[in-house]
């Protein structure tokens, strides 16, 4: 969102500077420089939605991973897992900002209706008045000083202060001429984009600067329409002039408006100025050029992240072709599916990490775990070429993998790559890297980082899980430290050749796509036995609700768990009954 906002930021400056600086460009006419900086200024509408001229950018596939097993629940949410950018309740700052600009833009708005329903009661209360030359109706009020100028967006009139029945024939003419010139060019429509614009770009002060030329030049071109019908230059200058010291500004371009008076003026007597009328087949011809030269400014980009190019259409198909394969649990035809993808020649490093990315997935879930941490390393290695999420899922997984291998030393380093990379790690992390030395019998190194994860945890509000407890005072036993008071569970007097169950790897289900398109939410409670070699078997459900949903999920998910067995005499057995409780969310988004 940041980056986003930095580059619209980006945009608009460089396209208000292309306008102001057309808008001074020597030799041209008022009107021609009037449509290039409306035309500049068109542009900032559309700068969040306009055109890419870029390959179309089509989504990577959103992949399972490896989920740690360090909760006694597992949830499930229907999308790809999300940072909470608050790290805890309350608005965020993008949630503050966000409220302050939308704060800002109905305080201009309201103020604004606030003036044109000002003036719209003195426009009602004012007689009708008719002139020669005028094609829309002519309103003269009862304030005296009132400055003429064009009122409405669709039953237009041209508004004249009181006493203007007693105006002389020329200067009538000349009032009349130049805000009819402001019909036929549409400016009253124009003034008010221009203004909204301002509005939705409050806190850019070009855009302010822009609008105030832009009402400049409306004027000055209105001016140039005054003087090609024969208007002597001189005349018409003094009668500003006249008018100017008898009225006062309204909130809508107005014919002797003091704001540019003095450049009007000099341009009215300035006989070099060219004055040509921009008819509407140059006024397109205009516009489009215009639009076609900017529309290169609007790609440009604040430099982040180094960014991978798109996955392109064809490898997005396959790779779903291959999720629909693995959701039907097909998982040789989604590996043979895979591995012909890989033998393609000349693969983007983009297409490559993702499809080896899928691959290690399908390995993971046939349970060739060696050859899932080769793919996973494949990834890794497209380091500069792949999003850095991509990067940072598949460490933790390789980090989980590695465990799970009993290849400690690479565990630790791959999740301390992640935490190198994060920026907010949490206590999880230290408690991984606690749970592995652990499994190396360094006991005090062991202690340090699981204290190190207990601390994280309660700097967060958040009360730790009970295994953590457990292992601590555990480690404290063996190494000697003295615990926080109280009694040390006596599992862990036993002699070391007995320990508890653990658990290692938990899979996430897969959202069941029906109840996701039917907005349902629910839980189940799954109890099985782990066997001696770590596995899962006779898992059923003990609650669900709503019943039959997600039963199918949780049991395809839960079948895939892997733990430590638990030991008795050195010997690892069976644990039965152990139950794990499922949730499955829907996203905010999802479910609002």
């Amino acid at each position: 969102m940041i980056h986003e906002g930095l580059n619209v930021l980006l945009q608009s400056t460089l396209l208000l500077c292309l306008g102001l600086l057309a808008a001074q460009l020597p030799g041209t006419s008022a009107g021609f420089r009037h449509l290039l900086l409306a035309s500049a200024m068109g542009w900032l509408f559309l700068l969040p939605w306009a055109p890419d001229v870029t390959p179309v950018a089509v989504p990577s596939v959103t992949l399972p991973q490896v989920d740690l097993a360090w909760f006694e629940d597992t949830v499930v949410a229907a999308g790809p897992a999300t940072v909470n950018a608050t790290g805890s309740g309350g608005w965020s700052i993008l949630a503050v900002a966000a409220a302050a600009y939308v704060g800002v833009v109905a305080f201009l708005a309201l103020r604004y209706l606030l003036e044109v329903l000002q003036v719209a009661r003195l426009v009602r209360r004012g007689r009708r008045f008719a002139s020669d030359g005028a094609t829309a109706p002519m309103v003269q009020l009862g304030e005296a000083r009132v400055s003429p100028f064009v009122w409405g967006l669709f039953r237009q009139r041209i508004v004249v202060p009181a006493g203007a029945h007693r105006w002389s024939v020329p200067r009538m003419r000349m009032v009349v001429a130049h805000e009819q010139a402001h019909l036929d060019r549409g400016d009253v429509w124009v003034a008010l984009l221009a203004r909204v614009l301002c509005w939705l770009y409050w806190w850019h002060p070009l855009v302010w600067i822009a609008r105030r030329q832009l009402l400049g030049l409306a004027e000055q071109a209105c001016d140039d329409a005054v003087l090609a019908k024969g208007i002597s230059p001189e005349g018409y200058a003094q009668e500003l002039i006249d008018i100017t010291r008898m009225t006062r500004p309204q909130v809508t371009p107005a014919m002797a408006s003091t704001t540019h008076l003095a450049r009007r003026v000099k341009a009215l007597l300035d006989h070099k100025v060219r004055r040509t009328h921009m008819s509407i087949y140059r006024t397109l011809i205009t516009v489009t050029l215009a639009t076609v030269c900017l529309l290169p400014f609007t790609r440009l980009s604040v430099a982040a992240d180094p960014s991978p190019p798109p996955l392109d259409a064809t490898t997005y198909v396959s790779l779903s072709e291959v999720q629909a394969l693995i959701d039907k649990d097909e998982l040789n035809r989604a590996g043979l599916q895979l591995d012909a993808m890989l033998g393609k020649a000349n693969l983007e490093p983009q297409a490559y990490a993702q499809i080896q990315n899928m691959r290690g997935y399908v390995a993971f879930l046939e349970e060739d775990y060696a050859s899932a941490i080769d793919h996973y390393e494949e990834v890794i290695a497209q380091l500069e070429r792949i999003p850095a999420g991509l990067h940072q899922a598949t460490l933790y997984t390789l980090a989980q993998l590695n465990f799970v291998q009993e290849q400690y030393p690479r565990a630790i380093e791959y999740i301390e790559q992640w935490m190198a990379r994060a920026d907010n790690p949490g206590p999880i992390p230290f408690i991984f890297i606690g749970q592995t030395l652990y499994q190396m019998e360094d006991y005090p190194a062991a202690l340090d980082y699981i204290e190190r994860g207990l601390a994280e945890s309660a700097a967060r509000g958040k009360a730790p899980k009970e295994n953590w407890l457990k292992l601590r005072d555990y480690l404290r036993v063996q190494t000697g430290a003295a615990p926080d008071g109280g009694d040390i569970s006596r599992d862990f007097l036993k002699p070391a050749r007995d320990s508890e169950l653990m658990p290692i790897v938990k899979v996430k289900p897969v959202y069941p796509a029906a109840a996701k398109a039917d907005r349902l939410e629910g839980y189940v409670l799954v109890e099985f036995t782990v066997t001696s070699t770590g596995g899962v078997s006779n898992p059923l459900v003990v609650e669900a609700e709503p019943p039959g949903v997600f039963d199918a999920a949780a049991l395809a998910a839960v079948r895939k768990f892997k733990y430590k067995p638990r030991l008795a005499d050195g010997v690892a057995v069976d644990t039965s009954g152990i139950r794990n409780r499922i949730t499955f969310e829907l996203p905010d988004d999802d479910a609002s």
